[in-house]
C-alpha cells in the first residue's frame, strides 16, 4: 500500500512532463549520490512509519549537503 501512493505521485507528476526518477529502498549514501550526480529541482522522500524519522532526517542532511542544486526543494 505505502508503494501505491508512490507510484500515484509518478504518474500524475509523469503526466505534467515532469522527468522523474523513482528510487525505492535506498540508502542514504546512495540518494546522496544521485543528488550529486543529477541536477535535481525537487526530491521527494517517503517512509512508512515514524520509527525511520532519524533516517529520514540524515538523508535530508546529506541530499541537501551534496546537491548539485543547491537550492533543491525537499
Amino acid at each position: 500500500q505505502h508503494n501505491f501512493g508512490i507510484m500515484m505521485l509518478d504518474h500524475f507528476f509523469h503526466r505534467a512532463g515532469w522527468e522523474l526518477r523513482t528510487i525505492p529502498s535506498s540508502t542514504d549514501g546512495q540518494l546522496a549520490r544521485i543528488a550529486a550526480d543529477s541536477r535535481f529541482d525537487l526530491v521527494g522522500l517517503s517512509l512508512s512509519c515514524d520509527e525511520h524519522l532519524p533516517r529520514l532526517e540524515r538523508a535530508i542532511s546529506m541530499i541537501r549537503r551534496e546537491s548539485r542544486n543547491q537550492s533543491v526543494i525537499i
